[in-house]
């Protein structure tokens, strides 16, 4: 698995890049970006894995997860691009009629038309069920909550450097 790690276009030294096989649930092989933002790890074993770049800005770590076939014999192509833009969706998460969740929930965002293969995000709601998921790219967003028992999801569309809001 290859590719380039950019932060508003600019490569991304010295940048962590992890890499988990998903059949193992475990970390596969772990590189750090050159000075051009590029990263390469090699000799894994065939099959899906999850590629995992998690990046520090002075307005809070961005994270992006993108799933990645491994084919023996093949380059796998997989960029990251990241912003530094003020984008953000934030709410609040109600458990029933006006009844906001009194326990952490784990919140993920996937962006993009399609859900294969879009940048993802991820975060989580405090002890009164208010969120924030920040430095998101403009464009379509998946959101979905994971909660004890059930999961909710909703689209909502993030203009640029906005802050949307979107209770679920």
């Amino acid at each position: 698995i290859e590719g380039v790690v950019t932060l508003d276009g600019k490569p991304v030294p010295d940048q962590s890049v992890s890499v988990i096989s998903i059949a193992a649930m475990m970390d596969a092989e772990d590189n750090v970006t050159d000075a051009s933002g590029r990263y390469r790890i090699s000799g894994l074993a065939n099959g899906t894995m999850q590629v995992h770049v998690a990046l520090e800005l002075e307005s809070g770590e961005r994270n992006q997860t993108r799933p990645a076939t491994v084919k023996e014999g093949f380059a796998t192509q997989l960029d990251f691009a990241f912003t530094s833009g003020t984008s953000a969706i934030e709410g609040t998460i109600f458990e029933g009629e006006g009844v906001p969740l009194q326990t952490q929930a784990s919140i993920s965002v996937i962006m993009g038309d399609g859900l294969e293969g879009g940048n993802s995000f991820s975060g989580e709601s405090d002890e009164n069920g208010r969120y924030a998921i920040e430095g998101l790219p403009p464009g379509r967003a998946h959101l979905s909550v994971d909660l004890d028992d059930s999961q909710k999801s909703i689209s909502v569309e993030v203009p640029a450097n906005e802050r949307v809001r979107q209770d679920i």
